[in-house]
């Protein structure tokens, strides 16, 4: 059995048991509507997309990247949602990761629509730059703008990264499906 079509499943009966939880045994802990609502939308993109990766397992069993990165969207996307409903105030730093969850399920879309490349590793090179911090007295929304500006930033480079090998693939593609990477600099 492939790992993913036993992912998809365990994600799916999972999603079923925490939806029937939501609208039955959470209404009794958690007064609030929207975020019964929030723990249902999870539930339902959960069992949407173990569907989708159970799908895509048989499908389309070569093509680990799209399985991936529905899996990493699924566990972000919704398990930082079920987080947050139960402890807002405990797990508030997850709620950046519920977007990249987002993202990672569009890219697992994206990815399905591409048939999975062979890169062959000429030069493939990996600049990192790393950056130094003082660290000076200022306020808590001083922090927090500057740690939102950060993630932006990181958010920023990620796409960036992600069309720029699209558009190497694009330029280098070979009649048989190959992709011949010469050299990669990600840097921001």
């Amino acid at each position: 059995m492939p790992p993913f079509w036993t992912i998809g499943c365990l994600y799916g009966a999972t999603s079923v048991a925490l939806g029937a939880f939501g609208a039955h045994g959470l209404k009794k802990r958690i007064a609030d509507p929207a975020r019964i609502t929030n723990w249902s939308t999870a539930a339902q993109y959960q069992l949407i997309h173990s569907a989708v990766l159970t799908l895509a397992s048989v499908a389309a069993p070569q093509n680990t990247v799209a399985m991936g990165l529905f899996t990493a969207g699924m566990t972000m996307f919704s398990g930082s949602i079920y987080l947050l409903v139960l402890d807002p105030q405990r797990w508030k730093f997850l709620g950046p990761v519920t977007p990249l969850g987002g993202l990672c399920l569009i890219g697992g879309y994206d990815s399905s629509l591409w048939p999975k490349p062979k890169i062959v590793p000429t030069q493939l090179k990996f600049v990192l730059r790393r950056e130094q911090y003082r660290v000076v007295p200022v306020s808590s929304s001083a922090i927090l703008s500057h740690t939102i500006a950060l993630r932006l930033r990181l958010l920023k480079s990620i796409l960036h990264c992600v069309l720029a090998l699209r558009q190497l693939a694009d330029r280098t593609s070979a009649l048989d499906g190959t992709y011949y990477v010469y050299a990669l600099y990600v840097a921001p």
